[in-house]
């Protein structure tokens, strides 16, 4: 038996809350789903059910201090949209024959990453 019932959702730390609500909500179009009275905690939804949520602290000591990371249909069609949206890949690479990976970063330096699968033929 697990001493879990299931996993429920990541939240990363951030230190700027208007900044951050403003890109996970706007930029990167994630559902709002909650927002504590005190602005220091927020949910989203995202499109496959799943769910993120952003949590303000007075200072981050590590960078990074965690990653979000999303598989998607194409890298390249992905980076294009980011970047319509003012967000630009800091990095995009090959990690093995099989495995594309792109990172940005939100407000406050948190690493999200974008993989794509290459299918061998």
């Amino acid at each position: 038996m697990n001493w879990y019932k299931q996993f429920s959702f990541p939240w990363i730390a951030i230190t700027d809350f208007e900044a951050s609500l403003k890109f996970y909500r706007d930029d990167l179009e994630f559902e709002l789903l909650n927002i504590d009275k005190n602005e220091t905690w927020a949910e989203f939804k995202l499109d496959n059910g799943k769910q993120i949520a952003i949590h303000k602290v007075n200072m981050i000591n590590a960078s990074p201090n965690g990653a979000l990371v999303f598989e998607v249909e194409n890298i390249n069609q992905t980076e294009l949209w980011l970047r319509g949206k003012g967000i630009k890949l800091q990095e995009k690479k090959m990690v093995s024959d099989q495995i594309k990976v792109g990172l940005f970063t939100d407000p406050d330096n948190n690493m999200i990453q974008i993989t794509e699968k290459i299918e061998k033929e």
